[in-house]
């Protein structure tokens, strides 16, 4: 995980799922974080001061490939095959 704290901090916290918590000094522009052996939502905090300055939730996927996996599939309800159409998007939204 990069972190570019904003110039005026001094500190990072970041909160694992457990809720073990390391506090990390603001010594460069980037700051990277790499304790992310747990699966699940961790929280930044960016501290000036000790005044909080930002915070912001992040999640981290270690296991399974198909949580992340959007494409459509087919399914069954009822044992009845439903099939998925799949159609390109052409245009701007």
């Amino acid at each position: 995980m990069l972190i570019q704290p904003p110039l005026e901090a001094d500190a990072v916290r970041v909160t694992r799922p457990d809720g073990v918590e390391r506090t990390l000094p603001v010594d460069a522009d980037q700051i990277v974080y790499t304790d992310t052996s747990l699966p699940g939502v961790y929280r930044l905090e960016i501290f000036s001061g000790g005044t909080l300055l930002q915070a912001q939730p992040f999640a981290v996927n270690l296991f399974d490939p198909l949580e992340s996996d959007i494409a459509p599939r087919d399914v069954s309800l009822s044992g009845t095959p439903v099939l998925v159409q799949r159609a390109d998007e052409q245009g701007a939204v």
